[in-house]
């Protein structure tokens, strides 16, 4: 089984009794209404699988996924953010998995030699496309404006969220005044584009000034457009460039290691950014990153967290979307 029934009975009972029954409903456990706390927790560490903490993940809050990472023991330094607290779960979750015991045998069985952590982020770093990062602070003139009136108040329609002016792009040649609109709570989004100038700021305005920087592409992106060296690699681990990264990877010691250099960079986690203009797609839950290798990132939003913006160019039209993990 993924996790024993020592760590699985620490992680429940790191939970107060109010959030452990509504897990025990939210999972469906027969009789759960008339059962003593104990009996719940003996439910749940006897469970096979590890779908229902996965599962119940979502519905905690970050001071009790702290407290499950100080009764499994595993390490959450630096983390603030839900997602990425969450995210430290699942992986240790995975690293105790049946799955990646039968990776690391295929690891061993296969022996991948060719990669390591740092040429693997020397190849990332080499594939970097430059960005602009977008702050409410910086020099020169601003080049968007952060609306920030009325985001919680329920409508019909969706909400003006950020106003650009294209010419500061990177990788656009118009003078146009690109509006995105969205309303969180339908995942709906739009954009429009017309003449003239920004909005002034003032209440509920902000303006954002434009910083440059490097975008590392995920993982994903560099099995896809990768030189030739991760096709060796890849080769070795008997891995197709378009399966992407998970948990089943053989080397997946290597990648992980890259993946904390990106969480650690990328202004999605690192939280450095309000919104980002150009750079590498992402894999979404909904979108698989080869859906956008093609296209180009006009903006994408990280002030709030969820939901991030994100809006596309493909020839003359443009592609909105609303994210969420």
């Amino acid at each position: 089984m993924p996790l024993g029934r020592k760590q699985k009975l620490a992680l429940w009972s790191a939970l107060p009794e109010q959030t452990l029954r509504r897990a025990a409903e939210h999972n469906s456990v027969r009789g759960h209404e008339a059962m003593s706390r104990e009996q719940i927790l003996s439910r749940f560490a006897g469970q096979r699988g590890d779908t229902s903490i996965r599962s119940y993940s979502w519905q905690l809050e970050a001071s009790e996924l702290k407290k499950i990472a100080a009764a499994l023991g595993y390490d959450i330094k630096g983390l603030r953010r839900i997602d990425d607290l969450r995210l430290a779960l699942f992986d240790f979750i995975d690293s105790h998995g049946a799955s990646e015991k039968r990776r690391r045998a295929r690891r061993e069985r296969l022996a991948p030699k060719s990669m390591s952590a740092d040429a693997l982020l020397e190849i990332a770093r080499g594939m970097a496309t430059p960005v602009l990062h977008l702050r409410p602070e910086g020099p020169g003139r601003a080049v968007a404006i952060w609306h920030e009136a009325d985001r919680e108040r329920e409508q019909d329609a969706p909400e003006l969220w950020l106003s650009l002016n294209l010419s500061a792009h990177p990788n656009s040649q118009s003078s146009k005044i690109l509006e995105l609109y969205a309303r969180p709570g339908s995942g709906e989004t739009r954009v429009v584009t017309r003449t003239g100038r920004l909005p002034r700021a003032g209440v509920g305005r902000t303006k954002l000034f434009a910083h440059q920087a490097n975008d590392l592409p995920t993982l994903d992106v560099i099995f896809l457009r990768g030189p030739a060296a991760i096709e060796t690699w890849l080769e070795e681990n008997e891995w197709k460039r378009d399966w992407g990264y998970n948990g089943n990877f053989p080397d997946a010691e290597v990648a992980r290691e890259f993946a904390e250099v990106w969480r650690a960079e990328h202004p999605l986690c690192a939280e450095n950014a309000w919104a980002q203009l150009g750079g590498w797609p992402m894999t979404w839950p909904e979108e698989d990153v080869r859906d956008r290798l093609d296209d180009v990132l006009m903006v994408r939003t990280y002030r709030h967290y969820e939901p991030w913006l994100e809006v596309f160019r493909r020839g003359k039209k443009y592609l909105s979307r609303s994210r969420i993990t």
